[in-house]
């Protein structure tokens, strides 16, 4: 592009931000005049008059800001119910993965063959985008515990899995009210709270 037109180009801009202002201007000019007529107006009116353009004022306020906190609401809530869904499949894609080794022994400390890091791999990364700050750092916590070679004992590893579980109830909007870890696991384990007690006691014994 030549100086020349490039002057042009920049003069054109220059002339029609200045014509916007000046209509901006003109507008806001032309409101503060309106403003003006209707006070003086208003101020000579009636008193009973100015009694009820006060509450038709008062209640088309109130109208107002009824109409903008309910869409305000429906929008915030259409939001949480889509990123709801979001994390109920995600949730439920990492329970499904190790329903059928929860019962089986060391089933959560088994993090190690390719099929499941393979699903780790793919799981954690739309942990980090949707999960909860609260499930990501339990998940993180249970994981590590997972892994740990000279973790205490099987149960712990259990209660940490059921933990995880928690936070991904919570994380939905459950409140996880007069219901514990022992009491998930228990829904999972085919003895149900007895059995979590069954690992301790080997542990003890090992």
């Amino acid at each position: 592009m030549s100086r020349s037109n490039l002057g042009s180009s920049s003069t054109g801009t220059a002339k029609a931000a200045f014509v916007f202002s000046l209509i901006g201007l003109v507008i806001l000019s032309a409101l503060l005049i309106l403003l003006f007529i209707l006070a003086k107006a208003f101020l000579k009116a009636d008193p009973n008059v100015q009694a009820a353009i006060l509450a038709g004022l008062l209640a088309l306020t109130g109208t107002l800001y009824t109409v903008h906190y309910n869409a305000k609401k429906t929008r915030e809530q259409a939001a949480f119910e889509a990123h709801r869904k979001i994390k109920v499949d995600l949730y439920r894609k990492f329970l499904g993965k190790f329903s059928e080794r929860i019962g089986k022994p060391n089933a959560v400390k088994d993090t190690s063959d390719d099929d499941l890091q393979q699903f780790f791999n793919e799981f954690i990364w739309d942990l980090l985008l949707f999960g909860g700050a609260n499930v990501v750092r339990t998940f993180s916590e249970w994981k590590s515990q997972a892994r740990d070679k000279n973790a205490d004992t099987q149960e712990e590893l259990l209660l940490s899995f059921g933990r995880l579980i928690k936070e991904m109830r919570r994380d939905i909007g459950e409140t996880n009210e007069n219901i514990d870890e022992k009491d998930i696991l228990g829904a999972l384990l085919i003895g149900g709270r007895s059995a979590i007690e069954l690992v301790d006691s080997k542990d003890d014994s090992a």
